[in-house]
Protein backbone atom coordinates (compact mmCIF):
# COMPACT_ATOMS: atom_id res chain seq x y z
CA UNK A 1 0.00 0.00 0.00
CA UNK A 2 3.14 2.22 0.08
CA UNK A 3 3.40 2.59 -3.70
CA UNK A 4 -0.08 3.79 -3.31
CA UNK A 5 -0.03 7.01 -1.15
CA UNK A 6 2.59 8.79 -3.39
CA UNK A 7 0.52 8.14 -6.12
CA UNK A 8 -2.92 9.39 -4.20
CA UNK A 9 -0.31 12.39 -3.85
CA UNK A 10 -0.13 13.33 -6.96
CA UNK A 11 -3.87 12.86 -8.02
CA UNK A 12 -4.43 15.25 -5.13
CA UNK A 13 -2.26 17.85 -6.20
CA UNK A 14 -3.26 17.62 -9.42
CA UNK A 15 -7.06 18.60 -8.54
CA UNK A 16 -5.54 21.51 -6.32
CA UNK A 17 -3.63 22.81 -9.22
CA UNK A 18 -6.76 22.28 -11.70
CA UNK A 19 -8.92 24.38 -9.26
CA UNK A 20 -5.95 26.86 -9.85
CA UNK A 21 -6.63 27.43 -13.36
CA UNK A 22 -9.34 29.38 -14.96
CA UNK A 23 -12.89 28.02 -15.06
CA UNK A 24 -12.54 25.96 -18.19
CA UNK A 25 -9.75 25.29 -18.06
CA UNK A 26 -10.40 23.46 -14.40
CA UNK A 27 -13.31 21.69 -15.12
CA UNK A 28 -11.34 20.06 -18.24
CA UNK A 29 -8.33 19.29 -15.82
CA UNK A 30 -10.54 17.94 -12.75
CA UNK A 31 -12.25 15.51 -15.14
CA UNK A 32 -8.92 14.19 -16.33
CA UNK A 33 -7.54 13.61 -12.91
CA UNK A 34 -10.87 12.43 -11.74
CA UNK A 35 -10.59 9.91 -14.62
CA UNK A 36 -6.89 9.02 -14.01
CA UNK A 37 -7.85 8.51 -10.46
CA UNK A 38 -10.63 6.17 -11.24
CA UNK A 39 -8.62 4.28 -14.00
CA UNK A 40 -5.61 3.64 -11.30
CA UNK A 41 -7.97 2.67 -8.88
CA UNK A 42 -9.60 0.31 -10.64
CA UNK A 43 -6.09 -1.42 -11.56
CA UNK A 44 -5.67 -1.15 -8.26
CA UNK A 45 -8.49 -3.10 -7.13
CA UNK A 46 -7.91 -5.47 -10.06
CA UNK A 47 -5.03 -6.13 -8.55
CA UNK A 48 -5.77 -6.56 -4.47
CA UNK A 49 -8.75 -8.85 -5.88
CA UNK A 50 -5.35 -11.42 -7.28
CA UNK A 51 -3.31 -11.01 -5.09
CA UNK A 52 -4.27 -9.68 -1.84
CA UNK A 53 -2.48 -8.08 0.68
CA UNK A 54 -3.19 -6.13 4.20
CA UNK A 55 -4.92 -2.74 3.82
CA UNK A 56 -8.81 -2.20 3.12
CA UNK A 57 -8.84 -2.11 -0.28
CA UNK A 58 -7.43 -5.59 -0.39
CA UNK A 59 -9.27 -7.31 2.27
CA UNK A 60 -12.65 -5.44 0.29
CA UNK A 61 -11.03 -7.10 -2.94
CA UNK A 62 -10.87 -10.38 -1.94
CA UNK A 63 -14.06 -10.73 0.52
CA UNK A 64 -16.53 -8.78 -1.98
CA UNK A 65 -15.52 -8.21 -5.64
CA UNK A 66 -14.03 -11.73 -5.71
CA UNK A 67 -16.92 -13.49 -4.47
CA UNK A 68 -19.42 -11.29 -7.04
CA UNK A 69 -20.72 -9.08 -4.48
CA UNK A 70 -19.45 -6.16 -5.69
CA UNK A 71 -17.90 -4.97 -8.80
CA UNK A 72 -14.26 -3.94 -9.41
CA UNK A 73 -16.27 -0.45 -10.80
CA UNK A 74 -17.99 -0.21 -7.45
CA UNK A 75 -14.99 -1.13 -5.37
CA UNK A 76 -12.70 1.64 -7.05
CA UNK A 77 -15.90 4.06 -6.29
CA UNK A 78 -15.97 3.25 -2.82
CA UNK A 79 -12.18 4.14 -2.54
CA UNK A 80 -12.83 7.18 -4.25
CA UNK A 81 -15.19 8.39 -1.70
CA UNK A 82 -12.97 6.84 1.54
CA UNK A 83 -10.02 8.87 -0.40
CA UNK A 84 -12.14 11.89 -0.48
CA UNK A 85 -14.27 11.57 2.66
CA UNK A 86 -11.14 10.33 4.47
CA UNK A 87 -7.66 11.82 3.40
CA UNK A 88 -8.63 14.96 2.44
CA UNK A 89 -11.00 16.03 5.00
CA UNK A 90 -8.57 14.68 7.91
CA UNK A 91 -5.32 16.63 6.00
CA UNK A 92 -7.66 19.81 6.12
CA UNK A 93 -8.83 19.89 9.69
CA UNK A 94 -5.41 18.72 10.95
CA UNK A 95 -4.25 22.23 8.67
CA UNK A 96 -6.99 24.04 10.07
CA UNK A 97 -6.71 22.84 13.72
CA UNK A 98 -2.88 23.89 13.38
CA UNK A 99 -3.44 26.84 12.48
CA UNK A 100 -6.28 28.08 14.67
CA UNK A 101 -4.30 26.77 17.89
CA UNK A 102 -0.80 28.82 16.56
CA UNK A 103 -3.68 31.77 16.05
CA UNK A 104 -4.51 31.41 19.83
CA UNK A 105 -1.53 30.34 21.53
CA UNK A 106 -2.83 30.87 24.93
CA UNK A 107 -5.43 27.61 23.92
CA UNK A 108 -2.64 26.00 22.66
CA UNK A 109 -0.24 26.33 26.11
CA UNK A 110 -3.15 24.95 27.70
CA UNK A 111 -3.10 22.13 26.24
CA UNK A 112 0.43 21.28 26.22
CA UNK A 113 0.38 21.89 30.09
CA UNK A 114 -3.07 19.96 30.50
CA UNK A 115 -3.29 17.03 27.77
CA UNK A 116 -5.90 15.36 29.56
CA UNK A 117 -8.30 18.26 27.81
CA UNK A 118 -7.13 17.19 23.93
CA UNK A 119 -9.85 14.47 23.70
CA UNK A 120 -12.64 17.31 24.24
CA UNK A 121 -10.17 20.19 21.96
CA UNK A 122 -10.19 17.50 19.18
CA UNK A 123 -14.30 17.58 19.37
CA UNK A 124 -14.55 21.74 19.66
CA UNK A 125 -12.44 21.56 16.71
CA UNK A 126 -13.74 19.62 14.99
CA UNK A 127 -17.48 21.19 15.45
CA UNK A 128 -15.73 24.57 15.48
CA UNK A 129 -13.89 24.39 12.33
CA UNK A 130 -15.93 21.73 10.35
CA UNK A 131 -15.40 21.60 6.87
CA UNK A 132 -17.83 19.76 5.55
CA UNK A 133 -21.27 21.92 4.93
CA UNK A 134 -23.65 19.71 3.65
CA UNK A 135 -25.64 18.05 5.82
CA UNK A 136 -28.49 15.23 6.77
CA UNK A 137 -31.76 15.00 4.66
CA UNK A 138 -34.71 13.87 6.14
CA UNK A 139 -38.52 14.39 5.87
CA UNK A 140 -40.54 15.63 8.52
CA UNK A 141 -42.90 13.07 9.89
CA UNK A 142 -45.59 15.66 11.45
CA UNK A 143 -46.39 18.97 10.74
CA UNK A 144 -44.00 21.60 13.07
CA UNK A 145 -42.20 24.68 13.44
CA UNK A 146 -38.58 25.55 14.07
CA UNK A 147 -37.12 28.73 14.68
CA UNK A 148 -40.38 30.22 13.60
CA UNK A 149 -40.35 28.26 9.69
CA UNK A 150 -43.41 26.12 9.61
CA UNK A 151 -42.53 22.65 8.27
CA UNK A 152 -45.24 20.79 6.87
CA UNK A 153 -44.98 16.61 7.19
CA UNK A 154 -43.52 15.15 4.27
CA UNK A 155 -41.13 18.15 3.53
CA UNK A 156 -37.70 17.58 3.39
CA UNK A 157 -35.41 19.74 5.26
CA UNK A 158 -31.35 19.64 5.48
CA UNK A 159 -29.56 19.94 9.06
CA UNK A 160 -26.35 21.64 8.31
CA UNK A 161 -23.54 20.05 10.35
CA UNK A 162 -21.63 23.83 10.76
CA UNK A 163 -24.83 24.84 12.23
Amino acid sequence: MTAFVPKINRFTVAFGIALAMSAIGAAKAAQQAGLQLREYLTRLVETKTREGGDDLVSRLAVERVATGELSTAELAGLAILLLVAGHETTANMIGLSTLLLLQHPGQLRELRERPELIDDAVEELLRYLTIVRTGLTRAATVDTEIGGHRIAAGDGVIALLSA
